[in-house]
């Protein structure tokens, strides 16, 4: 296995399979995949997106409501302080505005995030890890 960068933060719901185990709602799994097949985004474009697809949201209150844009601009920062798109800003109609684009393939941070729990079991269980997991591939 390559040499992975840590995924900050991460937090993994082990009764759930692919990108929904590591987002705290569905419609952030849904983001994801299509933030990866994109190569430059505006947050506008991703909430467009979400408005296009039916993407609702499903937690507390705000369950079944549509997902607001403020959700999407907090939620694309977040990617961005774990290091999952980068951005550039921009000036445009109404002033500056940042352009994201995915700092890693999906199979990239994939591949980061086994790196990451393999990383902690072996802090965390040193003795149970030794010798039983070689992250040099």
């Amino acid at each position: 296995m390559p040499k992975a960068k840590l995924v900050p933060g991460l937090i993994l719901d082990t009764t759930k399979i692919g990108l929904d185990a590591f987002v705290q709602q569905p419609w952030q799994a849904q983001v994801m995949k299509e933030l990866f097949t994109r190569e430059n985004f505006i947050s506008r474009e991703i909430h467009e997106f979400c408005e296009e697809n039916d993407i609702k949201s499903i937690k507390g209150n705000h369950t079944g409501k549509p997902i607001s844009r403020a959700s999407v601009i907090n939620f694309l920062n977040k990617l961005v302080n774990h290091g999952i798109l980068g951005f550039t800003e921009e000036t445009g109609k109404g002033g500056y505005h940042r352009v994201y684009h995915p700092a890693m393939t999906q199979d990239e941070f994939e591949e980061n995030v086994v790196y990451t729990i393999l990383m902690k079991l072996i802090i965390l269980c040193p003795d149970s890890m030794a010798g039983k997991v070689n992250l040099d591939g």
